[in-house]
């Protein structure tokens, strides 16, 4: 969700990503939770995160000074069963991602939106726009029913992905990962991975000093690995 403020915020100066909130990672069971983060707003990233078009969007751009945003990220397969997404190969040899958007996910979208733009009212904001294709426009509480009430899912509003991981989870069967528990490859014997995909899922978090930890870590076993 994003904002617009009386004042000049200049989202795209200073820390990257200043705030974060863990409030409404468990939210029980069967439920996705998220967190809720402060974004940069670069003029490209804003640019195509915003999916309105023409007016809309060229009006968006312009007040881009005085614009604040809060991003959710689900949490999917962390507290869930669900399995995430499949990273396959095509008949021709090209990569394929198929990643169905649940009902379970659908639901966290729609309980995130609602959370950010709670916030964002309460911090003062004069409109709060939703990132649906058709953006939602919100200037008070009393407007959160039309939100409520968009669509949520697949080709309805924008969705990221940030920080993948475990497309080459390490593990005992080769059935079940790609790497063994020091990194090498199940089948190719001198193909080592030391990176976030080694992860059986997604860590909930930005994963930089996960993956220092283990790139530290397989620094001498692959190194003297014969």
């Amino acid at each position: 969700m994003t904002a617009l403020y009386d004042h000049v915020i200049h989202g795209y100066y200073g820390a990257p990503q200043s705030i974060g909130s863990h409030q409404f990672i468990d939210r029980g069971p069967g439920k996705i939770g998220f967190f809720l983060e402060t974004p940069p707003l670069q003029p490209m990233l804003a640019s195509t995160a915003f999916p309105a078009f023409g007016h809309v969007h060229h009006q968006f751009m312009k007040n881009l000074p005085y614009a604040g945003t809060v991003l959710a990220i689900s949490l999917d397969g962390l507290l869930t069963d669900d399995e995430g997404g499949v990273v396959s190969l095509r008949d021709d040899g090209r990569i394929r991602v198929d990643y169905e958007i649940k009902p379970a996910l659908v639901e966290s979208f729609k309980a995130a939106s609602l959370a950010m733009a709670k916030i964002e009212l309460a911090a003062g904001a004069k409109k709060v726009y939703s990132l649906h294709f058709d953006p939602v426009e919100l200037s008070s509480e009393a407007d959160l029913p039309k939100l409520e009430a968009a669509p949520y899912g697949a080709l309805k509003h924008s969705i990221f992905t940030a920080h993948q991981m475990g497309g080459c989870a390490m593990g005992k069967d080769p059935a079940k990962s790609v790497v063994n528990s020091r990194l090498r490859h199940h089948e190719i014997a001198n193909l080592f991975v030391v990176d976030g995909s080694v992860f059986p899922t997604a860590l909930g978090v930005n994963p930089s000093e996960s993956i220092y930890g283990v790139a530290h870590w397989a620094r001498d076993h692959v190194a003297g690995a014969v």
